[in-house]
């Protein structure tokens, strides 16, 4: 029996399009969201002074409790159903009919990057338990919150000035955006940071609120940099302020805030209305989302590095990155959208391997020295592009099809 590699490049019926793809879009679309705010949901519990099962069992943060787990049950349903809902806006378009190979490549490739986390998860562990000599109980701990040596080396930072909450949060917050944003234009410099970490998600260039939640695997450079973003967060509010639960309540309630915003950063069949609303334009230019973020995945050689801000416009203002909206929706995917392999294996491992064949076949130590730290222009004499299909072919337009 022939062995068929589910990550590779096949080719799917388009029988069943017009009813599975939309369920299998909403499905894949709540495992994503509902992986984001376990993840948000955890890291901010680290800020909790007291044991976890203490906190809970507190009257005092019962109704808040039941608030959160409420709120995110709600904010889950009406994402899935805008995903859906989009899905059909974009896909009843003329010329936009999306193909179930491209839904499958889109989800073969989430699939295995969840894959791969969960796999450099349990090396991380490993090694957690190897360098600390943490028993393989209190490395689970510290990966589920419940650890009190976490919580004594957060609780060990000292508070230098008391700053009101509303005023800590406003400066955590310019500090935070600016280092998303920071990170997000890393990705569109560094040679390194573009192949393994954001090429991927510019990749698509059937852009939906589905096709959105691309977020393929960042590798050890990826959570390093978010680690780094989120230490120095954490650090900077123990600094200014002892009111750390205003900070969690503020962070949360401008988190469900912007979940209702951002999911208009990958539905461009809302960019004109958008655009010409003057209340949704502005909202939508304070905080990089829409039709501002819609531009960022232009394939035009102009928008190649324009509105970084990761939720908030302010940055790319003060840097010079923004880029006001064109008259007319623009194209996606990488520049000039160049045709691709539209295999999960490629666009995960796409850069990686090119890495490796890159350092393998140059040999001069200032030339591989510029393939690790070079700019994403720069092409050393000996390359190959493991995700580009140089052939050409159908596979950058594989979500136009014909009935």
């Amino acid at each position: 029996m022939k062995f068929i590699n589910p990550f590779s490049n096949l080719h799917l019926s388009e029988k069943h399009r017009k009813w599975t793809l939309p369920l299998l879009v909403a499905g894949f679309s709540l495992f994503a969201i509902l992986t984001q705010y376990i993840i948000i949901t955890t890291w901010m519990l680290y800020t909790v002074p007291d044991n976890l099962d203490t906190f809970f069992a507190n009257s005092q943060y019962a109704l808040y409790t039941k608030i959160v787990v409420a709120t995110i049950v709600i904010t889950c349903i009406v994402r899935v159903a805008f995903v859906v809902y989009d899905f059909f806006r974009y896909n009843n378009r003329a010329g936009n009919k999306i193909s179930a190979n491209y839904m499958y490549w889109i989800m073969s490739g989430m699939l295995l990057d969840n894959l791969l986390f969960l796999l450099l998860a349990f090396i991380l562990a490993i090694l957690v338990y190897l360098i600390t000599g943490y028993n393989s109980a209190e490395v689970y701990a510290i990966i589920t919150n419940g650890s009190d040596k976490v919580k004594h080396i957060y609780h060990s930072i000292p508070n230098l000035i008391q700053l009101p909450g509303l005023l800590a949060a406003v400066i955590i917050y310019l500090v935070w955006s600016f280092l998303m944003y920071a990170e997000h234009y890393l990705g569109h410099v560094s040679r390194v940071y573009w192949l393994l970490t954001h090429r991927a998600h510019h990749t698509p260039t059937a852009v939906t609120n589905g096709t959105g939640f691309v977020a393929f695997t960042q590798f050890a450079i990826g959570w390093v940099v978010a680690i780094f973003r989120a230490a120095i967060v954490i650090i900077i509010s123990k600094l200014i302020t002892q009111d750390q639960i205003t900070l969690i309540v503020v962070f949360f309630v401008f988190a469900v805030f912007y979940q209702f915003i951002e999911i208009f950063n990958h539905a461009p069949t809302f960019y004109m209305p958008i655009k010409n609303n003057k209340v949704f334009n502005f909202i939508a230019k304070i905080f990089a989302c829409g039709p501002y973020h819609i531009l960022h995945h232009s394939a035009h050689e102009d928008h190649t590095i324009v509105n970084l801000g990761g939720n908030s416009g302010i940055w790319d203002f003060v840097f010079g990155t923004y880029c006001e909206l064109p008259e007319k929706e623009p194209i996606f995917g990488l520049t000039h959208q160049p045709a691709i392999h539209m295999s999960a294996m490629a666009i995960n491992f796409g850069g990686l391997q090119q890495l490796f064949y890159e350092l393998k076949n140059n040999k001069d130590f200032i030339i591989r020295f510029k393939i690790i730290f070079g700019d994403i222009y720069y092409k050393p004499p000996v390359t190959k592009d493991f995700l580009i299909n140089t052939e050409g072919g159908f596979n950058v337009v594989l979500h136009l099809v014909k009935d």
